[in-house]
């Protein structure tokens, strides 16, 4: 019987330098409220190519921040999900956007957050 183990990805240099990329940590901040397609992504940043997304959500995919999960083949349909490694970022992003709005790179209201509660973006409990 031919088994495969399956390990978690090391947190290399190369999977922390992912989350310096210009799409993942706003890509990582939308799937806190929850599994997202590829057109979700799309929809709340117009502004990204689809070569861009594609690449970003593979590189987040691949040192395990977020699972591709497969939700029908015919059409072909795909969620991407937070793991653990990206669930547990979630306080660093939360208090790295109240840094931002503290010293006026952003507000609350602004399209980063579609008027969202910061905390409930992020899943912080208050």
């Amino acid at each position: 019987m031919d088994t495969k183990t399956i390990t978690k990805p090391k947190l290399t240099m190369e999977a922390y330098m992912e989350l310096s990329k210009k799409w993942a940590v706003f890509l990582l901040k939308d799937m806190f409220l929850g599994a997202k397609r590829f057109n979700d992504f799309l929809e709340v940043h117009p502004e990204i190519s689809n070569r861009v997304l594609s690449d970003q959500l593979k590189g987040l995919e691949k040192y395990g921040y977020i699972k591709k999960i497969i939700v029908s083949t015919t059409p072909l349909k795909a969620e991407y999900e937070l793991d653990e490694l990206g669930l547990s970022l979630n306080k660093m992003l939360y208090e790295k956007a109240m840094w931002a709005i503290k010293h006026g790179l952003g507000s609350r209201n602004d399209n980063y957050f579609k008027g969202k509660d910061i905390e409930k973006a992020f899943g912080i409990k208050k």
